[in-house]
């Protein structure tokens, strides 16, 4: 078992590239229309949402020229749409791979050997220049995945619920005056996303 991370995901997203992604797939049926606009009109919409971002530093004003700004509401989108293309194109690599799990920019791989996964690993790196991966090899038959603790047994993989030494269990407190959909975000963090998966890997 390992996992593979993408370093520094957003600001590395190849903007031009992701956008011929998007409209191949939204006009990939020759329809002259999606939502009332052109394949032009819709380039020129993501052009300008992705590469009109200005930030400032020490009293300058720039422009950032590739990659998507975090925190921008395209961002996510973006990076799903590349990392799903990414996914798409590692499957065909020809490794012997028995599992393959992706959430947002962490994949986890199951391998018969480490040979097979050395050279996913080192193909996983070619498949498109912009992003490089890191690499994280189950130690002991167990692996941290996101925060899923995995551990190698007879009867497969057993997943329980991980947290680092420095969790403290603190959360929002639910009668504190927040927007709701803020205070539910620590719960799903903490319990809904760790346990989904679990309940799936098993």
């Amino acid at each position: 078992m390992c996992s593979f991370d993408v370093k520094i995901l957003f600001t590395n997203i190849p903007v031009d590239f992701t956008v011929n992604l998007i409209l191949d797939k939204v006009f990939a049926d020759k329809e002259n229309k999606f939502l009332g606009l052109n394949r032009t009109e819709l380039r020129k919409m993501l052009n300008w949402t992705c590469k009109n971002t200005v930030l400032q530093f020490n009293g300058k004003y720039y422009t950032q020229l590739d990659a998507v700004a975090m925190g921008s509401p395209i961002a996510p989108l973006m990076a799903d749409v590349f990392m799903n293309w990414l996914v798409d194109n590692v499957s065909k690599i020809g490794c012997s791979l028995h599992i393959l799990c992706r959430y947002v920019d962490d994949i986890f791989c199951a391998f018969d050997s480490k040979d097979e996964m050395d050279k996913f690993f080192h193909n996983l790196n070619k498949v498109h220049s912009s992003v490089s991966f890191s690499k994280e090899v189950e130690a002991d038959g167990q692996l941290t995945y996101l925060d899923v603790l995995l551990t190698k047994n007879e009867k497969g993989i057993e997943t329980t619920i991980y947290r680092k030494n420095t969790h403290t269990g603190c959360t929002t407190n639910g009668k504190a005056c927040r927007q709701y959909n803020i205070k539910k975000v620590p719960y799903k963090a903490c319990y809904i996303v760790p346990t989904k998966f679990a309940a799936r890997t098993n």
